[in-house]
């Protein structure tokens, strides 16, 4: 994930939504992929910055 690269996402709450875009056409049907979308969820602040 691009989170750990020299100059990746600041906020953690752009970075769960890119990690999470790849499969959004996976869940389009009743599967796993679906439940992936539903369970990894951010609790918190989604602009809280990130400090490496």
């Amino acid at each position: 994930m691009a989170l750990f690269k020299h100059g990746g996402y600041k906020h953690l709450g752009l970075a769960l939504a890119k990690a999470k875009i790849h499969f959004i056409p996976y869940a389009r049907d009743a599967n796993v992929w679906r439940w992936h979308q539903y369970q990894i969820n951010l609790l918190g602040d989604p602009e809280m910055p990130v400090w490496l």
